[in-house]
């Protein structure tokens, strides 16, 4: 008579199930890992990252292209051109929006990653934008013969020079203000940190 031996199917379907449960608990370990990760690893931001070669040539272009427009320009700087009254709201309007929008990149970049240092570069930005607006409601012949705020002949002249002094001074404070290399993310809204910059500014 002749014996027939049948395999084993228990035993392989036992070391089946073992194997695929350490596949699937190694798969949950390095998921949790790369979560812990991502949770621990500082956002990138532009502050954060190396100028590249190709922004670096952009960069001394612009410059050459500014330095070769103001030598064209330099032999009739004399020259006197006519009065546009509207000349002066119309650049000071424009001046306010853009260091306002500037201002609010840097808050929210603030709420990312929270560091005094944007702080004092937003207030230079909001600060200098909003004295260009005053100086603007202050200059003769803007929006009135005296301008629109009530001051002397010098209000508009001291309202030029905080407009002036106040954008390089948020550029200093941003230079000076030691920033840590990396910073953990936090999730805030914007709108908590706008308030005490624009008061102080």
């Amino acid at each position: 008579m002749i014996a027939i031996k049948l395999p084993n199917w228990g035993a392989g379907l036992s070391q089946l199930s073992t194997a695929w449960e350490r596949i699937v608990l190694a798969d949950s370990g390095a998921e949790r890992l790369a979560d812990a990760e991502s949770c621990e690893a500082p956002p990138i931001l532009v502050s954060d990252t190396a100028p590249t070669g190709t922004q670096r040539r952009v960069a001394l272009g612009v410059i050459v292209i500014l330095s070769v427009a103001f030598a064209v320009a330099l032999p009739v700087y004399d020259v006197e051109l006519a009065i546009v009254p509207s000349f002066v709201p119309v650049v000071h309007a424009v001046v306010c929006i853009t260091g306002l929008i500037a201002a609010a990149f840097l808050f929210s970049q603030y709420a990312v990653q929270p560091q005094p240092a944007f702080l004092v570069l937003a207030s230079g930005y909001s600060s200098a934008g909003l004295f260009a607006f005053f100086q603007s409601l202050a200059f003769p012949d803007s929006y009135s013969a005296t301008g629109l705020l009530g001051g002397g002949p010098s209000t508009a002249a001291w309202l030029f020079l905080l407009w002036r002094t106040s954008f390089p001074l948020g550029i200093l404070g941003y230079a000076l203000i030691r920033r840590p290399a990396a910073t953990i993310a936090v999730d805030r809204p914007v709108a908590c940190q706008l308030p005490s910059p624009l008061f102080a500014s």
